[in-house]
């Protein structure tokens, strides 16, 4: 699996930039527990994809809050959630 986050590029004013972390990374799971909190306690919209992306890692999501950028988690298939 793979946990793509997307936020603004303070150096591109009205880009985004990518981070893309490999669950083979140690501590993945952290990472992404954090990624999971943040969204949620920042009320970011998620795709449904995503969100069954992160309960297929053990993370459960609160139901949906807000609107807001994506945060995508991909399978190692490479499909986009």
């Amino acid at each position: 699996m793979q946990l793509t986050l997307k936020g603004i590029d303070p150096q591109r004013p009205g880009k985004l930039r990518a981070i893309h972390v490999d669950s083979a990374l140690p501590e993945f799971e952290t990472l992404a527990r954090a990624a999971a909190d943040a969204a949620e306690q920042n009320r970011l919209e998620l795709s449904d994809a995503t969100r069954a992306n992160f309960a297929a890692a053990g993370l459960d999501l609160a139901a949906p809050k807000g609107r807001g950028a994506d945060m995508a988690a991909t399978s190692g298939g490479g499909e986009r959630a």
